[in-house]
């Protein structure tokens, strides 16, 4: 059932809604009508081509795959169905509060093969005048704006995390984004920041492109992280910061002193 929603002035000014085509630019602001009340809808293509774009001959699948790939929707599969978020539905739609709650289960980390982007079901006024992905950050979205029925901080997080680190690594210059890459998945898992997800595109975006630098960054991204973190969990060095190599100048330094302190000893 479709329903009314809001649209703000930002909508049209989204410079990277505008990496889309202008059908999927449309079909963006008509998922909204389709979504429920948690920005979730049902993952079937013939269906929204249907109510979303009637009239338009059109590749539904590949426009749904131009708003993922640039971290507008999230497509996700639970128990065998499939399914569609909307990232920060809540921050920027205003449901009735007689509308009701979503039936769809929300994306989560350990049962879905996708990334998590679940957004909180926001019924207070959405005040931002800027469209996600731009929006997608914690402290966007307070947890006072969630109905209590269907608060889920931790599918908060997850959404949050996967979006912003989609849009980091896409203006740090990967411009293909795969969010079910399962390397991506775990990566948010194990903590990968958004600064080494980014430090890999730069790294690696001269020799690798097109499609192949997203899956290699974040490759790089996540060896680099567990690298760190054995380097941290080392014996003698939990919960302490890990010491950086000596630099080649205090090598020097160290074995004159060393020398020094011999000749002393020996005189």
């Amino acid at each position: 059932m479709s329903r009314a929603r809001n649209i703000k002035p930002g909508f049209f000014k989204n410079d990277v809604l505008a990496e889309c085509d202008p059908l999927a630019r449309i079909l963006f602001a008509a998922l909204w009508c389709e979504a429920d009340r948690a920005g979730r809808l049902e993952d079937r293509p013939k269906k929204i081509k249907a109510e979303c774009l009637p009239y338009d001959e059109c590749d539904i699948e590949a426009l749904l795959g131009q708003l993922s790939a640039n971290g507008f929707i999230l497509r996700y599969e639970v128990g065998g169905l499939r399914f569609i978020q909307i990232l920060a539905f809540g921050k920027h739609q205003n449901p009735h509060k007689n509308e009701a709650p979503s039936s769809i289960p929300a994306p989560e980390l350990h049962r879905t093969s996708t990334v998590q982007v679940a957004s909180p079901d926001g019924s207070p006024p959405a005040d931002s005048s800027l469209l996600i992905p731009d929006s997608l950050n914690l402290d966007s979205l307070s947890s006072d704006s969630l109905n209590p029925e269907e608060r889920d901080t931790s599918a908060h997080t997850c959404a949050t995390d996967a979006g912003e680190a989609a849009l980091a690594m896409r203006r740090a210059g990967c411009i293909s984004i795969n969010q079910s890459l399962p390397d991506f998945i775990e990566a948010l898992a194990e903590g990968v920041t958004l600064k080494e997800f980014e430090d890999a595109v730069i790294a690696h975006k001269a020799k690798v492109q097109n499609s192949g630098l997203f899956a290699y960054a974040v490759k790089a991204a996540r060896t680099n992280h567990q690298r760190k973190a054995e380097v941290l969990e080392l014996p003698g060095n939990r919960g302490h910061p890990a010491r950086s190599a000596p630099s080649r100048q205090q090598q020097l330094e160290d074995r004159n002193q060393r020398a020094v302190d011999q000749w002393l000893a020996n005189g």
